[in-house]
């Protein structure tokens, strides 16, 4: 255990009652297995030449790091808070069908990481190489089968609070390449809620990697219509709706919104336009996505205009082109999210 740690005050713990309750339960950890989507970060690791179990070691911990609870433990019987958590992973020997534990510390970038957990494995010649310390994330995959459910031997030591996260064999689904994955943890740190965010952190970062292949994105279906119009100034604006994009330049103000909101000191409207929301937050950093989107439109003849905004774009077509706009991007790999209204 070499990464630095500071022991919680329970006293001013928000948590220190939960604590207590789930210590002393019979069965402290719980696990919870559920569905990635992998389909683009599969085709990212494929192209960069990078080890598939590396990398999603990788993405986990850099994704549960970032969340403090994942990084609790019990330490000399107390509850402390680690800076950082490494990795500790089962890996095959082929020769004899028996696995190894080895440990590597975290790494910058996921290509730094798997050059260095590779040499780790390669050149490890014993089974294990001693007790694992608490600062490390312990993964144990198991391709050759998918499942729903997985369980663990349980060493009968209630403290022992170290996260555990395993996957299986993945699989096809409706042009999806899905992977189950699990996470066990102690409850007396994570909830459902932790889980949930790490989930919610980890399909998002495996998405973004995959951002520079062909098909990337999720793009969410807007019920709104939309207007175009040209207005006096922006002081008739109306902001009581979910969407109102303007623009001033030395020639105009532009104003794009629903088409129940249009200010009424506009000059010039253009009506019938529906909208495709890229799901984000989208990095700065990602390059060429609008641009691809436009092009597989552009050679179905659909004509756009696009709204980028702090957090991601807004992909306009005119009404009688929408259905086909859709059809042409799901063709080519994108999924289209369309919102559900209850009855």
């Amino acid at each position: 255990m070499s990464n630095q740690y500071k022991i919680i005050d329970e006293k001013n713990w928000k948590r220190a009652m939960h604590c207590k309750v789930f210590r002393n339960s019979v069965e402290p950890a719980f696990c919870v297995t559920f569905e990635l989507d992998i389909t683009h970060f599969l085709e990212a690791v494929r192209r960069d030449k990078i080890s598939f179990t590396m990398a999603m070691i990788f993405a986990v911990s850099k994704c549960a790091n970032e969340i403090e609870e994942f990084r609790c433990r019990f330490v000399d019987g107390q509850p402390v808070l680690f800076d950082r958590i490494d990795t500790a992973f089962t890996y095959l020997d082929k020769e004899s069908e028996l696995f190894k534990v080895v440990h590597v510390p975290m790494e910058k970038t996921m290509e730094a990481y798997a050059a260095a957990a590779e040499k780790a494995a390669e050149e490890q010649t014993e089974y294990f190489t001693g007790p694992l310390g608490n600062d490390v994330f312990q993964f144990s995959p198991m391709p050759w089968v998918t499942y729903t459910h997985i369980s663990h031997t349980n060493s009968g030591k209630k403290d022992n609070a170290t996260p555990l996260f395993d996957w299986g064999k993945y699989f096809e689904r409706e042009g999806r390449i899905l992977l189950p994955f699990s996470v066990q943890a102690h409850h007396s740190f994570v909830d459902g809620l932790h889980v949930g965010k790490l989930a919610e952190k980890l399909q998002h970062y495996l998405n973004k990697l995959g951002y520079g292949t062909d098909a990337a994105l999720t793009l969410q279906v807007l019920e709104e219509r939309f207007t175009v119009c040209k207005a006096e100034d922006f002081s008739q604006l109306d902001l009581s709706g979910e969407y109102c994009f303007t623009a001033r330049t030395d020639e105009e103000y532009s104003v794009v919104c629903e088409s129940s909101k249009v200010p009424p000191n506009i000059t010039e409207r253009e009506d019938g336009w529906r909208c495709l929301r890229m799901m984000g937050p989208l990095d700065f950093t990602l390059t060429g996505i609008l641009a691809k989107v436009s092009a597989i439109l552009a050679a179905a003849g659909i004509g756009i205009f696009a709204v980028s905004t702090y957090n991601t774009d807004y992909i306009f077509t005119k009404e009688e082109n929408f259905d086909r706009a859709i059809r042409a991007l799901g063709e080519k790999g994108y999924k289209i999210s369309i919102p559900c209204r209850g009855i």
